[in-house]
């Protein structure tokens, strides 16, 4: 790691703001798209429990190769943030 001020930069890339013994990882933009593609699966599954409602065939009904693709797309997000998480 490279220190600059309370900011490090490890040979990843990644930036960690470091307080307290607190260290915040600023993730990337693939981090990004990971999370957000998890949490909209997550809601997905919260709402086929509840309601008996799947919001992406609601919208992607009419297509279902995006619809299988967004399904696999959140599937794989999931397992890269596990592995990323475990490094």
């Amino acid at each position: 790691m490279i220190k600059w001020g309370e900011n490090m930069v490890d040979i990843r890339g990644e930036t960690r703001v470091e307080r307290r013994g607190y260290v915040a990882v600023h993730e990337n933009i693939v981090d990004q798209i990971a999370i957000a593609l998890v949490i909209i699966g997550g809601l997905n599954w919260g709402l086929i429990g509840l309601f008996n409602f799947d919001l992406v065939a609601a919208i992607f009904g009419s297509v279902p190769a995006l619809q299988r693709l967004i399904y696999v797309l959140v599937g794989l997000s999931a397992l890269y943030l596990i592995f990323r998480r475990l490094r």
